[in-house]
């Protein structure tokens, strides 16, 4: 064979798989596109769960915040109701502990269950309040806007000494590992 025949053929043979490369390099392409689309689309929905999430447990624990440090609403906030709160987050976030990460259901945990309160009593008992019966800023067997009931003395637990300060600090930790999970750069 000549050179001009071995030309031609390479020519012909290029003209033929040019074409192939061209439409393989685009379906790959397009493969890449739709899996980026369906990437996004995804995540968007995460964090729209997420922010539903958020606008079920932040003011559950804002009013646990409120019932601890006798704030804003705190005289409206039964032990009993302070209790219903930690079961209603519990559910909330440990249902969804895959959606909200390891790190907001470490720091949750922390919180509720060694500063907040007391877990794993009795057989059959509640988890008791880590907290304050009264102190400078309230009483609530006398400030309170409903009628103390003497069961709720045994709701609070008492061997631990309540720490305001450890308080904040440990709720400001969960909620600054929701504004990651949601990935929000606010500071």
């Amino acid at each position: 064979m000549e050179s001009r025949e071995i030309i031609g053929i390479v020519g012909l043979f290029v003209n033929i798989l040019l074409p192939v490369v061209l439409v393989f390099i685009g379906r790959r392409i397009n493969a890449s596109i739709k899996e980026i689309e369906h990437s996004h689309w995804a995540n968007q929905k995460v964090i729209e769960k997420k922010l539903q999430l958020f606008d079920q447990i932040a003011p559950k624990l804002n009013d646990l915040y409120c019932f601890y440090l006798f704030i804003g609403r705190w005289k409206e906030i039964t032990p009993a109701d302070a209790i219903q709160l930690k079961r209603d987050l519990d559910r909330l976030v440990y249902t969804y502990q895959m959606i909200l990460g390891n790190d907001l259901v470490e720091k949750y945990k922390f919180f509720m269950d060694k500063i907040a309160f007391h877990v794993y009593n009795k057989a059959g008992e509640n988890a008791r309040i880590i907290g304050e019966i009264s102190n400078k800023l309230g009483d609530r067997k006398t400030h309170a806007d409903y009628e103390w009931l003497e069961v709720w003395d045994e709701a609070f637990y008492t061997e631990s000494e309540f720490d305001s300060e450890i308080f904040k600090s440990e709720y400001f930790c969960v909620l600054g590992a929701f504004q990651k999970s949601l990935g929000l750069g606010i500071d």
